[in-house]
């Protein structure tokens, strides 16, 4: 193999090895397996904003559920506005998911 085929070998390989990125459907429940941030806005103006909203950002813990009620776009990556359970089932609230977040995870259909 020249060099070059060996960096495309390369290249390959680490793309089938990295993770995949879940996308959750509108309507349907998952349960995540990681801690999983839920943050209370999508877009941030200002700085006083973004140190309020770093201050809200609730930690779903391994286990939670959401319901996905609609998805935008962010600088090509797509987040999700959801509501979210607690494993228990109680309401944790509605925010937002970025995609990122889920990358790694087990992301179940409930």
């Amino acid at each position: 193999m020249t060099d070059r085929q060996d960096r495309v070998a390369d290249m390959v390989a680490q793309a089938l090895a990295a993770p995949s990125t879940p996308h959750p459907d509108i309507g349907k429940r998952y349960r995540v397996s990681s801690e999983t941030p839920l943050m209370p806005r999508f877009n941030v103006r200002n700085v006083e904003t973004i140190v309020e909203m770093i201050a809200r950002i609730k930690r779903m813990p391994p286990g939670s559920e959401f319901v996905v009620d609609r998805k935008k776009l962010k600088r090509g990556k797509p987040w999700y506005y959801v509501e979210a359970f607690e494993p228990d089932g109680m309401s944790a609230g509605k925010g937002w998911i970025n995609s990122i977040a889920l990358v790694g995870q087990d992301v179940e259909e409930r």
